[in-house]
């Protein structure tokens, strides 16, 4: 068609290598780097503009059904409840992203990856799962790192089972380990690591994954000029009021860019999002036990 010669099409055999290996690196420099006040407040406007595309995308997509909001009318009665009743609901919020991320960061990975489950992908995700885990509590209770090291020993056994087999691991298991590398290297060689900062770092790797996977997705197609105008703009926006509310301190931004809120925030996104994979698995199965026998 005339003037397709004129688009810039980003091979996504050259993103790929970039976002499975560069990207890690990046987000690593950024924890270690950037002061820790400052690398919540970005992360914190990142994810903000993340949870507002997804809810936008599955707004569109027809996502949002009875279930979808049942889950989250459960969930904001919990939120009125946790808040307005504890005295410091901060370790809660923290303690619960800790438990559920790990999962939702793994589970996307095979989606961005287009790979499918099986028992030995789980075993995987749990392995990454549980080491994310325990090395973000390390910080909030000691008492886990022996459990971490013994985990870390778990998982380098393991690895080593598997490269021996005969069952080579896929392009998400690969991608998973080289993480919990890098994670190991630095929870455990930086003695002063701040709170949060391993979920600060899956959290970026996680938002820069989606934009830069969905964005692949859509090349070429015709509404990839309006995702990327809607990503730049909720990006903006967000920036624009986390600056507001660190100027000003109006409380009413406060539900967006603190910490405390942010967390179950995220909690939100994350259990929301598996009620959509939920429904649609329960559908499926459903389809398939009404086919009528060929």
């Amino acid at each position: 068609m005339p003037g397709d010669s004129s688009r810039v099409y980003l091979p996504a055999g050259l993103l790929r290598p970039i976002r499975e290996y560069v990207l890690p690196l990046v987000a690593l420099a950024f924890v270690l780097l950037v002061p820790e006040r400052w690398m919540l407040f970005w992360v914190i406007i990142g994810g903000q503009a993340h949870f507002l595309m997804a809810y936008l995308y599955q707004y569109r997509g027809k996502k949002i059904t009875r279930t979808y909001g049942v889950v989250a009318c459960v969930l904001l009665a919990l939120a009125v409840l946790l808040y307005s009743f504890l005295p410091n609901p901060f370790p809660v919020a923290f303690i619960l992203v800790t438990l559920f991320f790990g999962a939702h960061f793994a589970f996307d990975e095979l989606t961005l990856h287009d790979e499918s489950w099986d028992w030995l992908r789980g075993t995987t995700v749990l392995g990454f799962v549980l080491l994310t885990i325990v090395l973000n509590l390390v910080e909030l209770i000691p008492v886990l790192r022996p459990l971490a090291i013994a985990l870390i020993v778990a998982t380098v056994i393991g690895i080593t089972v598997r490269l021996l087999s005969r069952h080579w691991p896929s392009r998400t298991e690969r991608y998973l380990w080289y993480l919990l590398l890098l994670l190991v290297v630095f929870a455990f060689f930086r003695a002063d690591t701040p709170l949060a900062t391993i979920i600060m770092f899956t959290s970026v790797l996680h938002y820069l994954n989606w934009l830069i996977g969905y964005g692949v997705r859509v090349q070429g197609k015709p509404h990839a000029r309006k995702y990327w105008k809607e990503t730049i703009t909720f990006a903006l926006v967000c920036t624009c009021l986390a600056f507001v509310y660190r100027m000003s301190g109006d409380t009413l931004f406060s539900w967006l860019f603190t910490p405390m809120y942010y967390y179950y925030g995220a909690v939100m996104h994350i259990a929301l999002s598996w009620t959509i994979s939920l429904v649609a698995w329960m559908a499926f199965k459903k389809a398939s036990a009404t086919e009528a026998p060929v």
